[in-house]
């Protein structure tokens, strides 16, 4: 009776207070985690499982400390050192130990003179120690946050507001070189209403975690898992639109001791649910192997992706093999080589498809110092089959090469040549291109001629070409002269430039086309302490002079002005105008083969952009709050400041005030917009607050 009695109680006080047990059983496990049961200048004992004759890390900031662990258990788990204390904590799980071979710790009272009954302490032999277990400082971070939006689009209206808190945890096992932990979790909690859709929320949860095991030596192991859930209320009962996602992989890599060798193997899983639509799944594999010797580089890389549908079946799987190598002996010479093979297969509801190619692939760049000589060669081999259902097969296959090379005669002249060879084979037949061209071109010297400052430029290029469709010749010549001027206008420098080009191009296969080019600008600008002024006015014309009634002209505006008000205020403002006037096609009178072609239209297209912003890092003289108002304006208008606003593309008006108080980070801003969709004006406008709190150190 009297054991049935005590078991009774035992129970009821073991089921009445069990919540508050675990409650401080885990404050007193966090505590005992976060703050180290030693001192830093103190080391810890062989049999709390500490290295002798090793490198460690330092636990907080990764530094190595070299030294001899000598397992001497002068070790004091005082409770004023363990908060100073950046060491794991040693929990002992027996209360004997062998205090008789224990020195006395410098600066330390002595233990046996004031504590008579240590003196009667026996000792305990070195197989028979207690058992103890330690535990790494943890190290918290994460942010607290709050967001409300108000949106306005005409008579639409649309709310949001959310709370966002993460929290992050990291930690390590033993020692930071052996094992790493770190994981956290997220809650943003959202509350929506909308004139069109009604009151709804949003709950999304996320969390991960992630585990290294042995970071810092040749051979790392990575373990990671992500979690997400949304959940979605819309205020319909019969709808339920939420969805979860899972990821978790592994990533084991190795390096050789020589360290010129590096290996690499990972998986990832992903998951996506849904409470609607198809839950689809995809796997990831990865093999990577990378070779560095004195002047070349091998790599190699093996990718693997599966996507399934288990609903309905379907599936995509892709096997993609790559490998790189380069071989660089001397700056003046390298050569850069790439194989790919790659293998994708559809299984869709409307049938299977297969896709298979493969390309190797090499290129070569020579300059020589002794010359200047520039050679550069390419070469290229490509195969695709494909094969859907009960369709025969396509095959492709092609093989191309390149050869170009670039001298300077002189400081004024160069030459350059390249040929290109092409053989294409689809599906049995067979096309062969190639080309050879060669050209010089000419820049003079630049000559004062008055107050400018003029020099002249001409090129001319030859092309052969051999193609079944298109076989012929071309030859094109250039020449061209500029006049260049720059003074002082006021404060600021003013600067000139005129272009004069004219062109012609003889083709084989067509009538002979000259052109004329005129291009002209003028740009004045000025710069004074932190306040710069730009302005640039400049046009081009393009026409050809051989009778046909092509041209092509443009006038460009810009301005542009950065002013310091103050220390702390600035504003700045930018306009950009521009027209362009084209005209293309000749009309052709009819002939016994062809129609006659009516005359094409001249078209104008203007455009045009306006921004204004201003800043001040200290706004109303309050420390650490800031201020920001940008204007901008788009428009298809010459002048898109007075013009109406069916005009108009975009207006947007956005102001912000950022604020900062301790950690705790505040934003307010506001934004109101008009677009102009097919002459239809939209009004819309935005108004968030932002309320951020981080808390830890990362």
């Amino acid at each position: 009776m009297e054991k049935d009695a005590r078991s009774e109680v035992g129970e009821k006080w073991n089921g009445k207070y069990w919540p508050e047990i675990n409650i401080m059983l885990a404050a007193w496990l966090f505590l005992g985690w976060s703050h180290p049961a030693y001192s830093t200048t103190q080391t810890a004992p062989e049999d709390a499982m500490t290295l002798q004759n090793s490198t460690l890390l330092n636990p907080v900031d990764g530094t190595v400390a070299n030294g001899l662990i000598t397992g001497d258990s002068t070790f004091a788990a005082d409770s004023g050192n363990a908060i100073k204390s950046n060491q794991p904590a040693q929990l002992k799980l027996a209360q004997t130990s062998d205090t008789t071979s224990v020195p006395a710790v410098a600066g330390e009272p002595d233990t046996k003179a004031a504590d008579p009954a240590a003196e009667t302490t026996t000792g305990v032999p070195d197989d028979e120690r207690p058992f103890s277990l330690q535990l790494a400082p943890v190290r918290v971070w994460g942010n607290v946050g709050y967001e409300m939006r108000r949106e306005t689009i005409e008579n639409q209206s649309y709310s949001l507001q959310s709370l966002i808190t993460k929290i992050n945890a990291s930690t390590f096992i033993w020692q930071p070189w052996f094992a790493q932990v770190s994981g956290g979790v997220g809650l943003t909690t959202s509350a929506t209403e909308s004139t069109q859709d009604g009151r709804g929320s949003n709950n999304f949860q996320t969390g991960n975690a992630a585990l290294n095991l042995l970071p810092y030596s040749r051979f790392p192991f990575e373990a990671h898992y992500d979690r997400s859930d949304n959940t979605l209320d819309t205020g319909l009962s019969t709808v339920d639109s939420s969805y979860h996602t899972t990821r978790y992989g592994l990533i084991q890599r190795y390096r050789t001791p020589t360290g010129n060798t590096q290996y690499m193997a990972s998986y990832d899983h992903n998951t996506w649910d849904s409470t609607i639509y198809s839950s689809d799944q995809q796997d990831l594999m990865r093999l990577e192997m990378t070779q560095r010797l004195t002047n070349q580089t091998l790599q190699i890389n093996d990718d693997y992706t599966k996507d399934e549908r288990p609903q309905t079946s379907e599936s995509t799987t892709t096997n993609n093999l790559v490998i790189r190598h380069s071989y660089i002996p001397n700056p003046t010479f390298s050569v850069e080589n790439l194989g790919n093979a790659s293998q994708t297969n559809y299984r869709l509801v409307q049938g299977e498809n297969n896709i298979r190619y493969q390309q190797i692939s090499s290129s070569a760049f020579w300059r020589p110092v002794q010359r200047p000589l520039t050679v550069t060669g390419s070469a290229r081999l490509f195969g695709m089959e494909s094969a859907s259902g009960g369709s025969p097969s396509s095959v492709q296959h092609s093989a191309n090469a390149n050869l170009g090379a670039y001298y300077e005669l002189s400081r004024n002249t160069r030459v350059n040549s390249s040929a290109n060879v092409n053989v294409t084979e689809s599906n049995g037949y067979q096309t062969e291109t190639s080309n050879q061209s060669a050209g010089v071109t000419y820049q003079s010297d630049g000559y004062d001629l008055g107050t400018f400052r003029y020099s002249g430029f001409a090129g001319s290029t030859f092309t052969n070409r051999i193609d079944p469709v298109d076989n012929g010749r071309h030859l094109s010549l250039l020449l061209g002269h500029s006049l260049n001027r720059s003074s002082g206008l006021g404060a600021g420098t003013l600067g000139l430039n005129l272009n004069q080009t004219l062109s012609s191009d003889f083709d084989t296969s067509m009538s002979p086309i000259a052109r004329l080019a005129h291009s002209g600008s003028m740009t004045w600008g000025h710069t004074e302490g932190a306040s710069s002024t730009f302005l640039r006015l400049s046009a081009s014309d393009s026409r050809t002079v051989d009778g046909t009634q092509d041209f092509f002209q443009l006038l460009n505006l810009q301005a542009s002005q950065n002013k310091g008000l103050s220390r702390n205020a600035s504003w700045s403002g930018n306009l950009t105008i521009q027209m362009v006037r084209q005209k293309t096609g000749t009309p052709q009178t009819a002939t016994a083969t062809t129609p006659a072609t009516p005359d094409t239209p001249v078209t104008t297209v203007t455009s045009s952009s306006a921004d204004l912003s201003y800043r001040n890092q200290r706004a109303f003289g309050v420390p650490r709050l800031r201020f920001v108002s940008e204007l901008r304006i788009y428009g298809d208008t010459p002048l898109p400041v007075v013009s109406s606003p069916q005009q108009q593309e975009t207006r947007s008006w956005e102001n912000r005030l950022d604020y900062s108080v301790g950690l705790l980070q505040l934003r307010l801003s506001a934004r109101i917009s008009e677009v102009n969709n097919n002459n239809s004006i939209t009004r819309q406008s935005l108004l968030m607050f932002s309320m951020n709190r981080p808390f830890g150190s990362q």
